[in-house]
This record gives C-alpha cells, sequence and structure tokens, in this order.
C-alpha cells in the first residue's frame, strides 16, 4: 500500500483546512518512505480494538453478581432483534449509497447499504452476546454473517472504476462495525488463524480501504465541502481494518492523519475552539466542527470519535489525552449543548427550548463559514433554512464510552456523564431511531464502557 499525504498544520480563524498549508517545499509525504520517530511500532495484543479481554473479564463479574447497570444493559442486548438466532444476513453483490433523486430511477436497490448496516449490528451484538456468555451458537451466528458477506459482496459500486455519487464514501461508516466484531471472533475456536478469517480480512481491505484512503488524501478534490463525520467515517474504518488485519502501515497512517491531516479529522480543525466552561466546572469546552451545521452530525461525531480514540487507546495511542485532553472537550461541549432535563426522557428531542439543562444564551461559540454556510451560532431546535431539523437533544448511546474512560483515567467529564446518566443504562442504536444512521453507532456503552 503506497499512500501520499499533504499535511496541514494550521488553523484559520474560520477553517485550517480551506487553505491548506504544506509542510516544507509542499512535496507529498510518500508513506512508505516515512521514517521513525513520527512511525511507531504497536503492539497488538488481540482482542484490542474496541474492548480488550480485560474489559471483557470486568462486565462478566459484574453480571455475575447481578450488578447495575450492567445487568439490564446486558438484558436489554439479549432481547435485541439483532441477537435472535432466527436472524438472516442479506449480503448483496454491490453495495450501493446514492442520491435517491438522481440515481432511484436507474438503481432500484440505490440506497442497498441499509443491509449492511443491520448486519453489521448483528454481528457485532451476537459476538457481544458469545463473548459475555460463551454460548457458541452466537459466535457461529456473528461469523456466519461476516462470512457471507466476504463470500457474497465483491464490494462498492463503481462505473468506469470510480464511485458514481460521493454519498458512496460514506458507506465506510460499516466497516468499524464489521471489523469489531471480526476481532471478537478471532480467537473462537482460532478463527483468527484460519483462510476463512483472513479471506474476510482481505475483503475489508479489498472494499474500503483504497476507497477511505483516496478520501482521505483528496477530499474528493475539495478542500471545503465535506464535514468532520466524513472524515471519521474513513478513519474508523482504516484504524479498525489495521487492528484486525496486524497492519502497521494503516495504523500509523490514519493517527498521523488525526494529528495532522488534511481535513476536519485533524483534531485542530475537529474541534476549531476551546473555551473555560462558563458554569465553573473547571472544564475546557471544545466546539465541535459540526455544531453549527445540526445537533445530530455533532453527536455522530462524538460517536465516531469515541469509537477512533478507544480504539487507539488500546493499542497504546492515548488520543483521550492528545493536547491537553481537546477531543474530551469536544465531547463535553456537544453533551453540554444537548443534555436535556430528566423530566423530558420519554419526549421527542427538539422541542421547546426550556427541554434543556442549559440555556443556548452565552453558550460559547464562535462564527465560521464552511460549506457554503455562514453559521453564526449553535444550532437551535427549530428549523434552518433548507427545511432540516437541527436535532437539538437527540438520544444516542454513546456517552458511557466517553465517561466511563475518563473516569478510569481521571479526567473530568461532567456533561458526558450528565447525558449518560438520562440514557443508563443504553441500549442498542436501532432503539434510539428507526432510520439507516441510527446504525451509525454500536450502542450499549453502558454495557462496555461504564466504570464503577
Amino acid at each position: 500500500m503506497k499512500t501520499n499525504f499533504i499535511y496541514t498544520l494550521a488553523v484559520t480563524a474560520t477553517l485550517g483546512f480551506c487553505s491548506c498549508t504544506e509542510i516544507e517545499d509542499g512535496t507529498p509525504i510518500n508513506f512508505d518512505e516515512w521514517e521513525a520517530p513520527d512511525k511507531i511500532e504497536f503492539t497488538l495484543n488481540h482482542p484490542c480494538m474496541l474492548h480488550s479481554e480485560a474489559d471483557f473479564t470486568y462486565v462478566r463479574e459484574k453480571l455475575a453478581t447481578s450488578a447495575q447497570p450492567w445487568t439490564d444493559a446486558y438484558a436489554s442486548l439479549e432481547s435485541s432483534k439483532f441477537t435472535n438466532l432466527a436472524y438472516q444476513a442479506e449480503p448483496v453483490e454491490w453495495l450501493k449509497r446514492l442520491d435517491q433523486a438522481n440515481w432511484a430511477s436507474k438503481h432500484p436497490d440505490y440506497a442497498n447499504y441499509t443491509k449492511l448496516a443491520n448486519d453489521a449490528a448483528a454481528a457485532y451484538q451476537m459476538a457481544l452476546r458469545w463473548k459475555l456468555s460463551d454460548k457458541e451458537e452466537y459466535a457461529d451466528a456473528a461469523k456466519a454473517i461476516l462470512n457471507t458477506w466476504a463470500k457474497n459482496c465483491k464490494g462498492i459500486y463503481r462505473e468506469s472504476g470510480s464511485l458514481i455519487d460521493p454519498n458512496e464514501y460514506l458507506i465506510a461508516i460499516q466497516a468499524y462495525q464489521l471489523a469489531n466484531a471480526a476481532e471478537l471472533l478471532r480467537d473462537y475456536n482460532a478463527w483468527g488463524d484460519t483462510d476463512e478469517f483472513k479471506a474476510f480480512v482481505a475483503w475489508m481491505e479489498n472494499t474500503f480501504y483504497a476507497m477511505a484512503d483516496d478520501f482521505l488524501t483528496r477530499h474528493n478534490g475539495t478542500t471545503d465541502h465535506y464535514w468532520l463525520n466524513w472524515d471519521l467515517a474513513q478513519m474508523t474504518a482504516l484504524l479498525s481494518i489495521g487492528i484486525l488485519g496486524d497492519n502497521q502501515e494503516m495504523i500509523n497512517e490514519v493517527i498521523q492523519y488525526f494529528k495532522n491531516g488534511i481535513g476536519p479529522g485533524n483534531v485542530n480543525t475537529a474541534v476549531l475552539h476551546l473555551y473555560d466552561d462558563p458554569d465553573g466546572s473547571g472544564e475546557k469546552l471544545g466546539q465541535c466542527q459540526e455544531s453549527g451545521r445540526d445537533q445530530g452530525h455533532a453527536m455522530l461525531c462524538c460517536a465516531l470519535m469515541g469509537y477512533f480514540c478507544k480504539m487507539a487507546y488500546n493499542i497504546g495511542e492515548d488520543l483521550f489525552a492528545y493536547d491537553n485532553g481537546r477531543v474530551v472537550a469536544m465531547a463535553e461541549y456537544v453533551a453540554k449543548y444537548n443534555v436535556f432535563k430528566p423530566e423530558y426522557i420519554d419526549q421527542v428531542p427538539g422541542g421547546n427550548n426550556d427541554w434543556f439543562s442549559y440555556t443556548r444564551t452565552g453558550f460559547p461559540y464562535t462564527s465560521y463559514f464552511y460549506c457554503d454556510e455562514q453559521m453564526d451560532e449553535p444550532s437551535a431546535v427549530e428549523l434552518r433554512n433548507n427545511g432540516a431539523e437541527t436535532g437539538r437533544g437527540g438520544k444516542r448511546p454513546i456517552w458511557d464510552l466517553w465517561y466511563g474512560h475518563c473516569k478510569k483515567v481521571g479526567m473530568p467529564a461532567k456533561y458526558c456523564n450528565e447525558f449518560a446518566s438520562r440514557l443508563r443504562p443504553d441500549a442498542g442504536p436501532e432503539q434510539y431511531g428507526g432510520s439507516g444512521g441510527a446504525l451509525d453507532q454500536l450502542g450499549y456503552s453502558t454495557l462496555m464502557f461504564y466504570y464503577e
């Protein structure tokens, strides 16, 4: 694998990647020639992606004593439609995520990626249930899902060798979910040593690597259009596949992108500005690159960034603490702005401003222009000009990932804990929305990340 990069080190008052600065003489870095000290050799003690064996030992001990909130969280996993052994995978020959208006007449299966989203959720949840119960039928079911995709899917749909719609890049969001399921299963009857496992890893690399690498390198030929969640979709794909396949080059590539990349996945542009918490918590709040766009995407960014940093942490790279906890400041910012009062737990988000624990008035924010929009305030609950709801207060099962990690390592996370407490124990993603976007996160953050 040969990868070229142009790194940016500057962040402007708007967005740094709108006018990237190249290093030295502007020559792209050839990753194959990249030398130490930047290139790191990671020790991969599998399983070491989102969950380690120590994590499973901790959760099993809690379940053995019927401790809460783990017991209720596990009961939710047991009752999930995705852990029903009658579940059947639906692999497709060519994956598509195409715009309906432009492509539906030519491609009736224009959005068949949702089949992968469902099957990735099922594979992960089945694998999780096996690891916590030792019931082999769940491992067999999860493995069957992964194998049938590797055997029957030829990749992401292209014409003349090229993607036909930029939305196809977002299929990468499912890659980290598939990889995490496979990572959990690699020690099931030594599956990780089999040709079948190697074939699955090869399918993951062939399906997702070139696409994700191309996007992070070129951004589809633009520097000021694609939002943070697009970068994070590719970044979680590359890191998870790199860990799954013991690919040191891929791991190094994407961790360096987090620190020095050309797009919003660079932590300095993902987290645009830092503020002292005006409510006196003593914490820093970090403005998310999508907070002026809408809150649904801002929270999605917290989900994907959390997964990315957790996977890196489990192989020895502490990105949570990087730059004085810059990503934690982002999670705290988004959590504080979106956390709703306890009495509205059963309500649909996006209602009256009185629903929320913290007022928009005086909320720290710096205006910026991006993607042909001027954003002068954090998106609110009313409709924006294009008719899209901003989704303030949306419920995503991600916050105990942030709070659990921060508590374990002694970092403050007041607002992540406050939001997590509204949902604890959270459940599978399918219980927080009926659209395909609900499956962009794995869920069960209380079960697997909460720490007492």
